[in-house]
């Protein structure tokens, strides 16, 4: 499998205000981002100016701390060899971020290669107590949307391999006064999705009266999606039917962002969810007894199209 990045569209989500960002969960910005020959440059070069202004031996000491802090579950395999292993591709064996350059790390990243392969890292947040903690890790990127000396807010794009895999996000939101963070409940949403030009000011939570079918399209598509193959994937997201990528129950509520017609742009609140055709391989729960996956242990706010007269 390889990742896509000539023909992949990733959209981002969170909602930014000059100076702050209103909403305390969850955060809704989109931003389109084609992946090109000189993709992986600019985006390394993104992330230079936030490197912690140290020299390189007290840079690489500070990854290693991380490793030796030996709390990190994530970690147990990792070896202190990978540091210092020369890089495969442009990507650095690990990354010391300091987003409010008071030369104090905030965020570590360890190189790891994931399906594909695929590039990837493991995110560690250093807190108020000189430990750290472990944020997320996988492939993809991660976009700086606000960062100043009292606060930085961040987008973790997980990416995908196969065109019939969800997008995801995750929003990473940190607070520099109390060295302290929060992980945003993560979206989900089909590549396929056309978005509205800008969103709600201030999203309002709305409940449904029915059982409601979220659409990828402000259209009603019902037509059956042709089946996967053994061993094969289709060309585009998988749905539960047409154009139907989630199914919620009477009373279901939701974020309302945007107004196309007849129809509203909007993201579930998962509490409600029926069943969603919405799915990602480095996203899931498995049993360890059974073996079977159980869907991804954090549930993700997904984001559609429904009828406005579905609206209580």
């Amino acid at each position: 499998m390889t990742k896509r990045y000539n023909c992949c569209l990733i959209f981002l989500f969170t909602l930014i205000y000059t100076s702050s960002i209103a909403q305390t969960t969850p955060y809704f910005y989109f931003k389109k981002r084609t992946y090109g020959e000189n993709f992986t440059k600019e985006y390394i070069k993104s992330l230079r100016k936030y490197e912690i202004k140290l020299p390189e031996n007290k840079k690489l000491a500070i990854a290693k701390q991380v490793l030796s802090q030996g709390n990190i579950q994530q970690l147990r395999n990792y070896s202190s060899k990978r540091l210092i292993e020369k890089a495969e591709g442009e990507y650095p064996r690990y990354w010391v971020l300091d987003f409010n350059q008071d030369r104090k790390p905030d965020l570590v990243m360890l190189y790891n290669t994931y399906f594909g392969p695929s590039p990837g890292y493991y995110y560690f947040f250093k807190k108020a107590n000189g430990t750290y903690t472990y944020l997320l890790d996988g492939m993809g990127e991660i976009y700086i949307l606000l960062s100043n000396k009292k606060r930085t807010v961040i987008q973790h794009n997980l990416g995908t391999i196969e065109s019939s895999e969800t997008e995801i996000v995750l929003t990473i939101d940190i607070n520099h006064q109390k060295q302290a963070y929060r992980l945003i409940p993560k979206l989900y949403f089909a590549s396929e999705t056309p978005f509205p030009k800008s969103i709600e000011a201030k999203p309002k939570l709305i409940k449904v009266k029915k059982n409601t079918a979220l659409r990828f399209s402000p259209e009603v598509k019902d037509t059956l999606t042709e089946k996967d193959k053994p061993g094969e994937y289709i060309d585009n997201t998988k749905t539960l039917k047409g154009n139907i990528v989630a199914r919620y129950q009477a009373g279901a509520q939701a974020y309302y962002l945007a107004t196309r017609g007849k129809w509203a742009f909007v993201a579930f609140v998962p509490n409600k969810l029926v069943k969603t055709s919405l799915r990602h391989g480095m996203d899931e729960d498995y049993d360890e007894k059974t073996g079977k996956v159980k869907g991804p242990r954090i549930k993700p706010y997904i984001c559609g199209w429904i009828p406005i007269s579905v609206i209580q």
